[in-house]
């Protein structure tokens, strides 16, 4: 027992301390979306759609990719799911190009949708509900009721970002969630414009915050611009211009696309 004893007194025991603390939870209100499409080789070519419902159907937030531009895309809409509600995505793709979802004419649009809750994170500290969508022939309709007013985006003097992807982000200027993001998945020409559904506060004077995020197509090169822009009775109107907008160019809390 002796010579035991002295062979533990040599021994030190190093323990983890922060094994046994508790994760810090996430206090923000909405979670991020990680959304992939997996196998939509027919739709590559194709505007492409996401939005996100509430239990009444109300459209929360949108997304739209023109066009989608691999069979396997992927998305990521920060603060774009609030976590007090059970919430729905609907996505679709303009399978007969005529800038709407419609059943005609012949080939009709193609669209799915997924339920949230399976996918929320278990980890309190773990903010990002990722879900991996195949792409399947088991289409529903395209649900989604308004809320207020469209979003309406204009982009000029693009030819300085020719064959680069760009994307629009406009978030709630006070609880920060994303309303809407559009993105264009490779640029080639140099103005274009997009009306969102209607995801706005009806309100004038309401404030949003807007990001313009732009890279070489696989997450490379990121750089950004930043401003904030306020409601007119008739919605939100966003215009671009790189060379015009130097000025609200950022380098910080950009996020990947």
């Amino acid at each position: 027992m002796v010579a035991l004893g002295a062979a533990l007194s040599g021994c030190f025991l190093v323990t983890d301390v922060d094994r046994f603390q508790a994760t810090a939870p996430n206090t923000s209100r909405f979670y991020d979306l990680d959304f992939t499409i997996r196998g939509a080789d027919s739709h590559v070519g194709e505007m492409f759609e996401l939005r996100v419902l509430d239990e009444t159907k109300a459209i929360l937030a949108v997304f739209r990719a023109e066009p989608l531009g691999a069979s396997q895309a992927s998305f990521k809409l920060p603060a774009s799911l609030p976590k007090d509600q059970k919430l729905r995505l609907i996505f679709w793709a303009d399978h007969n190009f005529t800038g709407v979802y419609d059943r005609t004419p012949e080939p009709f649009d193609h669209s799915w949708f997924v339920d949230v809750d399976p996918f929320k994170p278990t980890d309190p500290a773990d903010n990002v509900v990722k879900i991996v969508y195949d792409h399947n022939s088991q289409f529903v309709p395209v649900e989604g009721n308004d809320l207020g007013n469209p979003v309406q985006i204009a982009f000029s003097g693009l030819n300085a970002l020719m064959g680069k992807r760009v994307q629009v982000r406009v978030s709630d200027a006070n609880s920060k969630q994303l309303v809407a993001s559009y993105r264009v998945t490779k640029v080639t020409k140099d103005a274009l414009s997009a009306t969102l559904p209607k995801v706005i506060d009806p309100g004038a004077g309401t404030r949003y915050l807007v990001d313009v995020v732009v890279d070489d197509g696989q997450g490379g090169g990121l750089e950004g611009y930043r401003f904030e822009q306020s409601t007119t009775g008739t919605g939100l109107s966003l215009s671009f211009d790189p060379t015009r907008d130097q000025n609200k160019k950022t380098t910080t809390d950009l996020l990947p696309l």
